[in-house]
């Protein structure tokens, strides 16, 4: 059941229901319990009814199994906001679960490019919430899990921080909705891993669309990952380095609380790690820099480091700025955290500022910038080479696992550093995608990749940032 009431259900004909579906899956080795519903209240007149029936079936018939009457309930809560991230900090300290939480994207542009009409997908997105766009897109449209008044303006805001979605093209709106979700899951996962114990868990919605959809995803239709995709995967890591940010958007002037700390569930001791903090301008440029070596226990769960500040200047005004937590031991890094906040004329209005902190808002819309995309592209160029690739395993069902070490022969960061499969028919997974590679460093990764058209000999491997020119190879 889902938002229902069922006061007038026969009970016979639920009973005949329960039983039989009961048989049928009771026995399946993937089934780990039962829940009476999604998203409704089962305490209610007639459900109360209802789970009463569904419950007691259970009970009797495969009892080995818990039944839940429905999710959320008892603890957790299912969160769909438009917010900045940074309110999971501030809203659900008390929240022991998470059950359901997820932030909508486009899927890979080279997904629905396979599937579009060239005509449509080279055609620029004007306005999504236009009556014309069914006319000019009606093929985009279908690719849509929920196009409603209240999703796609949310999705479009996010995404009008990272690029001028005025007129975007299909291959832009992709890229600025993935790096806004990115960047909201990073900081809603990081926020509620630093409430544990208080917070247990957290369930994401949904890992993998079975089409290839304009929705929530982090894997698409196509089996290819998105930035979130790697963004979560990177804020679950056992080892990570935080920066609790209060805020996303700052005024000039402002002291902003830079609160440092390291989270560990590897079950090691880490000896004398290096932990940075770093602060870039817009333009990449290092600002702010602080280095801490301390030892991190393996049974203390979360390790505050530092508690520093930092004055936004004024050349920050209507400005992005990156901040970066990152640990290293060894000289190698362990794992990275980087953030892009705003510095808006805005915020400068005391009356502004002090209601858009007092709760949650909606997502100011962008359309006249600052955005991030063209700020890191006015950044000096940095320059990317791939200094090592070899081929682990090929298999005959179309497998293949590579090894590539991408190094950033400049004294410029590059971000975000992209490694792209350009064969059509051909799926990938990289170790780490859309990721920060400062001034001489290198990164081996290891890159997966599934010919689900049987035909490539050899695959296009585009390595690419917004501050630097694409190098492409073949493999």
């Amino acid at each position: 059941m889902k938002n229902m009431d069922t006061p007038n259900w026969p009970q016979d004909v639920l009973q005949e229901q329960v039983c039989l579906n009961l048989y049928r899956i009771r026995n399946h080795p993937s089934l780990a319990l039962h829940c009476g519903g999604n998203e409704f209240n089962p305490y209610s007149f007639g459900n109360a009814s209802s789970m009463f029936v569904i419950e007691r079936n259970i009970r009797d018939l495969d009892p080995s199994r818990p039944f839940k009457r429905t999710t959320p309930d008892m603890g957790s809560a299912h969160i769909y906001r438009d917010m900045e991230p940074t309110w999971y900090r501030h809203c659900y300290g008390q929240l022991p679960f998470v059950a359901e939480s997820g932030i909508h994207s486009f899927p890979s542009d080279k997904s629905l490019r396979q599937l579009m009409s060239a005509g449509e997908f080279a055609r620029p997105v004007d306005n999504m919430m236009d009556d014309s766009f069914r006319r000019t897109h009606p093929e985009l449209l279908n690719h849509f899990t929920e196009y409603v008044p209240e999703r796609v303006p949310r999705m479009l805001a996010r995404a009008s921080a990272i690029t001028d979605i005025a007129s975007a093209s299909i291959e832009e709106l992709a890229e600025a909705t993935q790096m806004a979700s990115a960047e909201f899951y990073q900081i809603m996962i990081q926020s509620m891993r630093e409430n544990y114990l208080v917070t247990g868990g957290m369930m994401l919605w949904v890992l993998k669309r079975s089409w290839t959809t304009v929705g929530i995803q982090l894997v698409d239709g196509l089996s290819d990952p998105i930035p979130p995709y790697y963004y979560v995967k990177n804020a679950y890591a056992p080892i990570n380095a935080v920066i609790e940010l209060p805020h996303l958007i700052y005024a000039a002037g402002e002291d902003i609380p830079l609160a440092l700390s390291v989270i560990n569930e590897s079950d090691q001791r880490l000896n004398d790690v290096t932990v940075c903090l770093d602060v870039y301008s817009s333009c990449l440029e290092t600002v702010y820099h602080r280095e801490y070596t301390v030892t991190i226990e393996k049974n203390q769960y979360r390790t505050p480091i530092a508690e520093e500040s930092f004055s936004l200047p004024e050349s920050f005004r209507e400005r992005f700025f990156i901040l970066r937590a990152s640990i290293y031991q060894g000289g190698a890094l362990l794992q990275q955290s980087v953030y892009w906040p705003k510095c808006l004329r805005r915020m400068e209005d005391k009356a502004f500022r002090e209601s858009y902190r007092a709760a949650p808002h909606e997502n100011l819309m962008f359309d006249r910038g600052p955005w991030l995309k063209e700020s890191i592209q006015k950044a000096l160029k940095a320059v990317l080479r791939c200094e090592s690739k070899s081929l682990f395993t090929g298999r005959a069902d179309g497998r293949s696992r590579f090894s590539v070490r991408i190094t950033n022969r400049s004294d410029v960061p590059a971000f975000p550093v992209r490694l792209q499969v350009g064969n059509d028919g051909c799926v990938q997974n990289v170790s780490d995608n859309d990721f920060f590679l400062s001034p001489g460093e290198s990164r081996a990764l290891r890159l997966d990749i599934l010919d689900r058209s049987g035909q490539h000999q050899s695959y296009e491997l585009r390595i690419s940032a917004w501050n630097v020119l694409p190098l492409t190879m073949m493999l």
